[in-house]
């Protein structure tokens, strides 16, 4: 089918179908499934998902001179931080100890690395990862400093400023916990964006889509809800569940 611009009626009629799909399996599929049986069969996409977004850049401009593109924003507030007294050498080793340390502009390559390609070959890594991320950036205190900005700010887009510095501050944390516990592997920080949103439910409306226009929602989540963790749950490898965020249904 040739699509030229989706439109109000085609993502209303496409939830119409998901209703009639889930009517005629008894309620047996996921109401994300249903979404998903109707957007392929209506349009052609693989997901509701893909549908959805390929909707919402038919009509509505991405960025603006008055809202900026918060992949750029994130990158721009990460180099704030690794520049910034949250980064440095804070392991309280013995005096004249140096086993882990590493020198500043090396740590900051290192924690640049982990946010644009995350990890993947967890378990050799963890040794030569452990101290530089336990004990060479600030995590709690980019957090806290993140939450103030977001209690401080009323308008969005310097609310979404704070946030990203909050979620920033908790990548490091989940990252951390991946070499603990010698797992695999562990998102980078765009993909762990999608579901740090998803795990927080008492978010308005008008941030939650304006994030996920950057950082689209997964169908499964792998942070529990009001988590921050990814893939951990109670010490455990967490496989995920369905995402069941209010704001993303509705979509």
């Amino acid at each position: 089918m040739s699509i030229t611009r989706l439109t109000d009626n085609d993502v209303s009629n496409v939830r119409s179908c998901a209703k009639r799909i889930r009517i005629k399996h008894d309620n047996k599929i996921t109401k994300t499934k249903a979404k998903d049986l109707a957007a392929q069969e209506m349009f052609g996409f693989s997901t509701y998902n893909l549908f959805y977004r390929a909707y919402k850049a038919h009509n509505e401009q991405r960025a603006s001179p008055e809202r900026p593109d918060l992949i750029n924003q994130a990158n721009l507030i990460l180099k704030e931080i690794l520049d910034s007294s949250h980064v440095g050498d804070f392991w309280p080793r013995n005096p004249g100890e140096n086993e882990g340390k590493l020198p500043v502009e090396e740590l900051k390559i290192m924690l640049q690395n982990l946010f644009d390609h995350g990890i993947s070959n967890g378990k050799a890594l963890a040794p030569s990862l452990h101290h530089p991320v336990a004990w060479g950036i600030s995590k709690k205190e980019i957090i806290d400093a993140g939450m103030e900005a977001m209690i401080k700010e009323s308008t969005l887009d310097p609310w979404i400023n704070g946030y990203i510095h909050f979620a920033i501050g908790y990548f490091f944390k989940s990252i951390f916990t991946c070499i603990q516990d010698e797992r695999e592997e562990h998102p980078p920080f765009n993909a762990y964006m999608a579901d740090f949103i998803d795990s927080k439910i008492n978010m308005d409306k008008e941030p939650f889509e304006y994030l996920h226009e950057y950082y689209p929602s997964n169908a499964i989540v792998r942070i529990v809800l009001d988590g921050s963790i990814w893939g951990t749950a109670n010490g455990v490898e967490y496989e995920g569940r369905e995402n069941t965020h209010p704001l993303y249904l509705a979509n």
